[in-house]
């Protein structure tokens, strides 16, 4: 059979977006079907758009205006505070570089959007997930949608998610147009299922994310290495700026005299963060992040996949809201429903508790591992039977 086209987000500069992608094409493999990662430089839905209509869009996309100042601050911070970020940024891309180009096989490199729709019909089929991959700045993009593939040739969307609990209005005949042509269709979160009902009127399955299909044992031998830090530690993967979470983090450390092992300035450069850290490594990739998370004694996060994989390695963890709830750019919605599935709300935390409350909590896993394998067996015959309508 022609390969499958797997439109995953493997080229990120961001943990959780490389390991899922990692799994993606890791399960594939393990089904014995033929895929390629899919990339194309320059696929942005501008190729088919009116010049007026994309420059609308693009003053009007609130998530494009937010990473455009989000750079402009980090620059500016950067230049005032004399850091020396940069440097150290490149060796962090570097691990990732690395990892992406020993753990993937990729397509050949589309040069833009007609050229990989001329492509196209060359796949037997494509599948999109899952991450982030139908937030509004994705759905703006238009590539994640795949409108770029013809009709005739099968879609599917595993575990794709929205981000969001809503999406701008201006954007809903554009979600009920692509949502439309999919094949078959599962979302990562339960808010997600509702945005897929309000615009095909379907009730489509909630699935787990690709890093949780595979099992512990999948990612320790995946992670056979020595732990990358000696010694105890407190583990933080925090992606917002919310101080409240680095005092929780603090406090934890007063209290157990672990230190605290943090990857820093991720999602945006936080000053502040320079003196939080015992330990802050350049030289992590996607790999290390997971060595640090199965290694720490506990793990502070705000990190839907900080979250996941604590799960996974059955951490002692505390998760925190990157957002607050009114924030229309929240995606606290995705671990909410994988807490709540799992019945694990209760490490969900505000940051201001008291430490020894929280010390002596009761984390029990049994329930957890239970249920995960459960939605682990459903999620896979879901994807068996999708993609079965393929090589059938």
């Amino acid at each position: 059979m022609k390969k499958i086209g797997l439109v995953i987000c493997y080229f990120h500069i961001n943990y959780g977006s490389m390991l899922q992608a990692y799994a993606t094409q890791h399960i594939f493999d393990k089904m014995g079907l033929p895929n390629d990662a899919v990339y194309c430089r320059n696929p942005h839905m501008y190729m088919s758009m009116s010049r007026a209509e994309y420059f609308f869009h693009k003053l009007t996309n609130k998530a494009l205006l937010m990473d455009k100042l989000k750079r402009s601050r980090r620059m500016l911070l950067q230049k005032a505070l004399k850091t020396d970020f940069y440097e150290k940024q490149i060796i962090r891309n570097k691990k990732f570089d690395e990892f992406s180009k020993t753990y993937f096989h990729v397509s050949r490199v589309y040069e833009n959007r007609i050229d990989l729709m001329t492509d196209a019909k060359n796949y037997s089929a494509f599948v999109v997930g899952s991450d982030q991959l139908w937030s509004p700045a994705n759905i703006d993009n238009d590539f994640y949608t795949l409108t770029f593939v013809p009709d005739g040739i099968p879609k599917i969307a595993y575990a794709t998610s929205f981000g969001t609990a809503s999406i701008p209005k201006y954007q809903y005949k554009r979600a009920q147009a692509f949502l439309s042509r999919f094949d078959a269709v599962s979302v990562r979160e339960e808010s997600g299922g509702k945005l897929v009902r309000q615009f095909t009127g379907k009730d489509v399955p909630v699935v787990l994310d690709p890093t949780l299909l595979l099992e512990r044992k999948d990612w320790e031998k995946f992670d056979d290495q020595k732990p990358m830090i000696e010694g105890k530690y407190i583990f933080c993967y925090f992606l917002g700026n919310n101080r409240e979470n680095r005092k929780f983090a603090k406090r934890l450390k007063e209290r157990t005299g672990y230190q605290i092992v943090a990857l820093l300035h991720m999602d945006e450069f936080i000053p502040s963060d320079e003196t939080f850290a015992d330990i802050a490594p350049y030289d992590a990739g996607p790999k290390e992040f997971v060595n640090l998370i199965r290694n720490a004694e506990y793990v502070c996060t705000d990190s839907f996949h900080g979250t996941v994989f604590s799960v996974i390695f059955g951490r002692k963890f505390f998760v925190f809201n990157r957002y607050e709830e009114s924030d229309r750019m929240s995606t606290n919605t995705r671990i909410d429903s994988l807490l709540n599935m799992l019945s694990l709300e209760d490490r969900r935390k505000k940051g201001n508790e008291r430490i020894q409350d929280c010390l002596v909590e009761n984390l029990d896993f049994t329930a957890a591992c239970e249920m995960l394998e459960r939605k682990r067996r459903e999620s896979m015959e879901y994807l068996q039977a999708a993609v079965g309508k393929i090589t059938n």
